[in-house]
């Protein structure tokens, strides 16, 4: 998810966990630890500093306390619900953080009236605290198994799987999901990494030094544009032009990286995909062109109801979806929100209205949105709106919140918990709202590549 910006997010936590001191990972033969990579990644980004000693200590197990604070710091929580937990006292160091958790739904204790904020976190739990911030719902159609599947409680079953099939806590390479294993702070760094390969808040150096995997040169802007938009649908979704200075020239480039062997995957996988590729070393002045090649969430509709409803059609989608086309292109004019987008972004969300998951068609629900304090994915997890148009005006009032748009109406109640998020207002293209709206980063390039695209291209007869 490269839009986060998670180095300032996870400062005061870290600072509470690590001793900051020189690193030297190598005397204690870190370096071959299987997450030495995204602990030396987040080390070299300031984020993770050693103990006294100078390690790392990545397979020491993280608590339910220090989880619940790196979440609430990723989102940006802020709002503070009532603590009722036997075992948190208002001079633990993470009662506040505890309540942000209770407010934002993802925390809800035991049967016992405890939250065991010291003890350490299984996987399946950590699934859970990271489906449900997300917000996360999953395909289910899609098979995803694992050899142990049967050792993973009843509760958390759908929440592994979401997390896995979105690639934020993946199994073991022996198919094994391994529920009750404690997480390390390694697999906590492997998640980070997951969610965002580069965690940066300050700007980027104006001049760097990169092995960058090239795909063309051109001296025209336009068909630079077009190379990147065929890169794009052949699935590399990073792809982006820089601007040459020394030569008013535009690169196309699929990737940059820090080492020359991470660019090597990628060439191989370009290559292998029938595109000229190569790998340059290079400093120039980085002006990436990518608001051109992505589609902001505030803009005006290219399409009309009837091509939207003869897309829709030609899909299989139910007459539900059909008919409340005109309603989103009411709010769309109504919010200056793109209504295409949305509707599109409902048909990948409901099956073109068919629903077929957690989500009920009689729930007027066409975003999967959660309640406010929702304790899973089920379907009393999520919002029952009255009508069709109250469906449709919360989705866009909950688009509103990541664009920067004002609530038309009353809000639904997730409405005020999301609202509270750090980067309320800063997502302004579709193809970022991949690790917001949903973790998955090919979320937003999805509903414009997979479904944006082909309404465009529908004729009406």
């Amino acid at each position: 998810m490269n839009t986060y910006k998670a180095s300032r997010v996870f400062a005061l936590f870290l600072a509470l966990t690590f001793l900051i001191v020189p690193f030297n990972n190598k005397a204690y033969g870190e370096e071959k630890h299987w997450a030495h990579k995204e602990m030396e990644y987040l080390k070299e980004k300031g984020i993770l500093t050693g103990y006294t000693d100078g390690s790392l200590k990545p397979d020491k197990e993280m608590t339910r306390a220090e989880i619940t604070t790196v979440i609430n710091k990723v989102f940006g929580y802020t709002e503070k619900g009532e603590i009722s937990f036997s075992d948190v006292k208002k001079e633990d160091w993470f009662y506040e953080e505890i309540q942000k958790g209770i407010a934002a739904g993802y925390i809800t204790g035991y049967p016992s009236g405890t939250m065991k904020p010291n003890e350490t976190v299984k996987r399946e739990e950590a699934a859970k605290m990271i489906a449900m911030s997300y917000d996360l719902s999953r395909n289910e159609s899609n098979p995803i198994k694992f050899t142990d599947e049967s050792t993973i409680s009843n509760w958390a079953i759908e929440y592994v799987k979401a997390v896995a099939e979105n690639g934020i806590i993946k199994g073991y390479p022996d198919g094994s999901f391994r529920p009750t294993n404690r997480i390390t702070r390694a697999e906590v760094a492997q998640i980070i990494y997951n969610i965002d390969s580069s965690p940066v808040d300050e700007p980027v150096e104006k001049v760097q030094k990169q092995w960058m995997v090239q795909s063309g040169a051109y001296g025209n802007k336009d068909n630079a544009l077009i190379h990147v938009n065929d890169l794009i649908n052949a699935g590399f979704n990073d792809a982006f032009i820089l601007q040459n200075p020394d030569n008013n020239s535009y690169l196309v480039i699929v990737g940059k990286f820090p080492t020359k062997d991470k660019a090597e995957v990628l060439l191989n996988d370009v290559k292998s995909k029938g595109f000229d590729a190569f790998i340059k070393e290079i400093e120039v002045k980085e002006e990436e062109v990518k608001p051109e090649v992505k589609t902001p969430i505030i803009s005006k509709t290219r399409t009309t109801v009837g091509q939207a409803q003869a897309w829709a059609r030609n899909n299989g989608a139910h007459e539900r979806f059909i008919n409340v086309a005109p309603i989103y292109w009411e709010y769309g004019e109504l919010t200056g929100i793109n209504p295409e987008v949305l509707y599109c972004q409902a048909a990948k969300e409901t099956g073109f209205g068919k629903y077929g998951g957690a989500v009920k068609p009689e729930m007027n629900n066409w975003a999967g949105i959660k309640v406010a304090y929702p304790s899973g994915d089920r379907t009393e997890d999520h919002e029952t709106f009255a009508t069709p148009d109250d469906g449709v005006r919360a989705h866009f009032n909950h688009m509103g919140i990541y664009c920067g748009v004002d609530p038309v109406g009353e809000p639904h109640p997730r409405w005020y918990i999301t609202s509270t998020v750090g980067w309320k207002g800063q997502v302004q293209f579709v193809e970022d709202l991949g690790g917001k709206w949903a973790p998955n980063p090919d979320y937003g390039v999805s509903i414009m590549r997979d479904y944006v695209t082909k309404l465009y291209n529908t004729e009406v007869k």
